[in-house]
């Protein structure tokens, strides 16, 4: 995603929007938030390393999709748990009160301020 857009995917706090209406919404032709400008033209092999937000939202759902349970339930269950990462959510009214000096926030940058918010 170019980062000119990242304010489309920018939430404070827990999401209102299901995984499943996020890739429909981002990722659909004719989706609300779709922009084709987004998406490279080069063929594989040919283009440098771009980081996606995008793509990291439809790997989520296609992991949801796969395993048959919301994208959250499954890495608690096989990724947070057995690694006894109490304190690690999706959701951030699920973080302990003791953690929450811990949590990571997204920002973004604003030049006329030159300062990220």
């Amino acid at each position: 995603d170019g980062e000119e857009n990242l304010h489309r995917w920018q939430v404070k706090g827990d999401s209102p929007v299901m995984l499943e209406q996020q890739v429909q919404r981002h990722l659909s032709l004719g989706g609300e938030c779709f922009d084709a400008k987004e998406w490279s033209t080069s063929a594989p092999g040919e283009a440098d390393y771009h980081y996606s937000n995008a793509g990291f939202t439809l790997l989520g759902f296609l992991v949801q999709v796969v395993a048959g349970e919301p994208f959250d339930q499954f890495t608690r269950r096989r990724i947070f748990e057995p690694l006894q990462m109490d304190a690690a959510t999706w959701h951030m009214g699920a973080v302990p009160e003791a953690a929450k000096h811990h949590v990571a926030n997204t920002y973004r940058y604003d030049p006329a301020t030159r300062s990220f918010t």
